[in-house]
């Protein structure tokens, strides 16, 4: 199969991974300010509540699995 885009293989392959980082990323990103910013969970008060509790647990546990896929992706395992 002829391919006309213009990319060698290793070019497009890298471009890929660039586009699926961004991708995961953005809405990660947006999803951890959404809840701790908009919705204050972030933001310890007076005492720590379930949510600061919760939103940091969710956090910390998806930044792991964030990073974990990206070294996979980088490393070329995926």
């Amino acid at each position: 199969m002829n391919d006309n885009s213009g990319f060698e293989p290793e070019t497009r392959a890298y471009l890929k991974r660039i586009i699926k980082s961004i991708f995961i990323t953005l809405p990660w990103m947006m999803t951890n300010i959404m809840a701790g910013l908009y919705y204050e969970y972030a933001i310890i008060g007076e005492k720590i509540s379930t949510g600061n509790i919760l939103f940091y647990s969710f956090f910390l546990v998806s930044f792991a699995a964030l990073v974990w896929y990206l070294l996979k992706l980088w490393k070329g395992h995926l």
